[in-house]
């Protein structure tokens, strides 16, 4: 590299960083609250692969494939494409329907595929085939119907299978039959309704079944069912019968999605408290109908409704609200959302109905995106970070030059090159920051060498001199680090 780096050789070490990313929730940073916080969705539908635009479940394998389930085919998406599988009518090894309903991935790394007239298929992963479970009008040990809503892997390996108008199913993997738990209006303790949409097992090991006829817990003893019903005369009852899905948060909590709103358990009194769209609260529920829940790895619950995406806020019991904008590209591309799901990258998925799969990176949500503070910084691209003693934080900036952040108070201070000061700051590509043992801060540049900070905001650099066998060995740093024995 010469003294001053050839300008070929600095774009390309500006690519390379501007995909770095910026964790300062590791900092303390203080976050907005969650109503001001903006998020920006990667649409994916029938333009970048996608089989069709209704995204109705989702999962990611052991390898990595995410499949995504759709009214019209199974997507199995490696973050460019997509392999699209259907049914092919001259081949029964082929997928039996393809309105796909529900995916769940078991121990063996083989996928069970629910769908709407196919009943339940099976795709094995070492050949790549798909094994039907059909319903036989003849067979009581069948798939009791072949409209497949729910699918579930208990603690014991057991496979529950919920049908949309025919009961449960549980499947012994030894003979390949099914035990079915159906509703009988001659016995209250019989499954409250033969329309299943939700499966749960909780952190104890009791199965919740969400069907058209209320929520209903198994009594493995027994097996018989206990009933949880809306009751109009009562406001801690379930909000509707209609239930669409069940989940238990980090904290014990039983969440319950109707189709009058949201329901959260108190298991030992078995009585709920609701939450309903209020048109004079903005933050209540944004829609009555919730379609789905979900808990992702920072423990925040989302509620998928027919109105958009909701945010629940511990501290108030309030929600974000996150809907379809039509002059906003990076906008929810359909309010009726009818998926949701997180990789193990943390990369949030989103499904909807006619609108595709949305796409959201959590780690964005950052200092950068509080508005207020977003525009007293010098650039957006932050390619470095270190935080000071005196609650200073310091962003390294592909353009802006350095900025010190006052976490208290939020004022910013930019450091920028100015060409009548020779002791200012030597590039405005900061790229490597570094306070040492002793506070003091090391900058390193694009192009310009390294900085010290003086203590009255001037710098002291470092560079490059063909000359010098003894002077900085390029003018690009790209990373600083200190040693035990300060060098």
């Amino acid at each position: 590299m010469t003294g001053n780096g050839s300008a070929t050789a600095a774009a390309r070490r500006l690519r390379r960083l501007r995909g770095a990313t910026c964790l300062l929730a590791a900092l303390g940073l203080a976050w907005p609250a969650a109503a001001s916080r903006p998020i920006r969705f990667d649409r994916i539908s029938i333009d970048q692969g996608l089989s069709q635009a209704t995204v109705t479940c989702m999962l990611q394998d052991r390898v990595g494939f995410l499949w995504i389930g759709t009214q019209d085919g199974l997507n199995r998406y490696d973050g460019a494409g997509f392999v699209v599988l259907k049914n092919e009518p001259d081949d029964p090894a082929s997928l039996s329907n393809n309105w796909i309903r529900a995916l769940l991935e078991d121990a063996g790394g083989d996928i069970w595929i629910g769908t709407r007239g196919g009943g339940l298929n099976l795709w094995r992963r070492d050949s790549g085939t798909f094994e039907r479970y059909l319903h036989d009008p003849g067979d009581p040990t069948s798939l009791s119907g072949n409209l497949v809503r729910a699918l579930l892997v208990d603690r014991q390996g057991r496979l529950w299978v919920g049908t949309e108008q025919s009961g449960l199913n549980r499947l012994d993997p030894v003979s390949g039959s099914f035990e079915r738990f159906v509703h009988d209006p001659g016995d209250p303790a019989s499954l409250a309704s033969n329309e299943i949409r939700a499966l749960y097992e909780d952190r104890d090991g009791r199965l919740w079944v969400g069907t058209l006829g209320g929520l209903d817990l198994l009594d493995e003893a027994s097996g018989g069912f206990r009933h949880l019903r809306h009751d109009p005369s009562d406001p801690a009852s379930l909000n509707d019968d209609r239930v669409r899905s069940i989940l238990e948060d980090r904290e014990g909590n039983l969440w319950v999605g109707t189709f009058g709103g949201l329901a959260r358990l108190d298991r030992e009194s078995w009585r709920v408290a609701r939450f309903a769209h209020d048109p004079a609260d903005p933050r209540s529920l944004s829609e009555n109908r919730v379609r789905v829940l979900f808990e992702d790895q920072q423990d925040r619950l989302w509620v998928g409704t027919d109105l958009g995406l909701n945010l629940h806020d511990a501290a108030s019991d309030g929600f974000a609200h996150y809907r379809f904008d039509p002059a906003d590209a990076t906008s929810l591309s359909n309010d009726r959302v009818t998926s949701i799901f997180q990789d193990r990258g943390g990369v949030l998925w989103v499904g909807t109905q006619g609108g595709g799969v949305n796409k959201w990176v959590p780690r964005t949500w950052s200092f950068y995106n509080d508005p207020v503070r977003l525009g007293a910084l010098s650039s957006r691209d932050i390619l470095a970070l270190s935080a000071d003693a005196r609650g200073g934080l310091w962003l390294g900036t592909a353009g802006g030059g350095l900025n010190r952040v006052d976490r208290a108070t939020g004022e910013v201070r930019v450091f920028r090159p100015d060409p009548g000061r020779p002791d200012s700051l030597s590039d405005e590509r900061v790229t490597a920051l570094l306070h040492d043992s002793r506070g003091v801060l090391w900058v390193g540049t694009l192009a310009g060498g390294l900085n010290r900070l003086r203590p009255d905001g001037t710098f002291d650099h470092y560079r490059h001199d063909p000359a010098r066998p003894g002077s900085l060995g390029g003018d690009g740093v790209m990373s600083l680090y200190e040693d035990r024995g300060g060098e």
